[in-house]
């Protein structure tokens, strides 16, 4: 089966809420890949970590990336595959 994308979204919050970002609409497999990228911005360098509250997702970075400047970045991205019970 050819690799297609399937369905993207956004979600934010601010000062230090949880983003949410709902799934449960998209038209997703069993075994299709879900790709999550998480990123925060800030200045008050702290280098905070960063987690996925969902379960069954892998951080494929190794661990969450920090860069310390006048204006802080930060990066994690996690995935995984869709199992038979996860819609």
């Amino acid at each position: 089966m050819p690799i297609s994308y399937v369905n993207g979204g956004t979600a934010n919050a601010n000062n230090g809420g949880d983003a949410s970002l709902d799934i449960s609409g998209w038209s997703l497999s069993q075994n299709d890949l879900i790709v999550v990228a998480l990123a925060i911005g800030e200045n008050d360098d702290n280098d905070y970590s960063m987690a996925m509250t969902s379960s069954g997702y892998t951080l494929a970075t190794g661990t969450d990336l920090f860069s310390n400047d006048v204006q802080d970045c930060h990066l994690a991205v996690f995935y995984k595959f869709m199992g038979e019970t996860d819609r």
